[in-house]
């Protein structure tokens, strides 16, 4: 991972939506003086808190650390199916277990689940 891409990317979602150091540091709960060290190359620490900037920030954590390509999670219905997968344990289990399937795979899984669905009346 270069520590160097994910501080600009930060650097980048921060300055398109307004989102000062002090307001980064106050959003995830670590000291003003951490977030300037971030930037000012001092630290790395805040790979510890990926999740968190990811999360205050509205992305993924591989949109931050150049994983992939995919933006912002500003999508209303990400969002809600981000909720979903966190709160729901079923659904984590399921998100887990269709991990690494073929999209074959994710579509024969769904079929059968709605199978089961009309089944049950649901």
């Amino acid at each position: 991972m270069d520590s160097s891409y994910t501080i600009n990317k930060m650097a980048e979602i921060m300055k398109e939506k307004g989102i000062r150091q002090v307001d980064l540091s106050n959003g995830i709960g670590v000291s003003p003086v951490v977030v300037s060290h971030w930037f000012g190359g001092a630290s790395t620490s805040y790979m510890t808190y990926l999740d968190r900037i990811a999360k205050f920030l509205h992305v993924s954590m591989d949109y931050l650390v150049g994983n992939n390509t995919a933006g912002p999670l500003d999508d209303k219905e990400a969002n809600e199916y981000l909720e979903t997968l966190k709160n729901r344990s079923e659904m984590k289990m399921l998100f887990k277990a269709a991990k690494g399937a073929t999209k074959k795979d994710i579509e024969r899984a769904t079929k059968i689940i709605e199978v089961l669905k009309d089944e049950s009346g649901n």
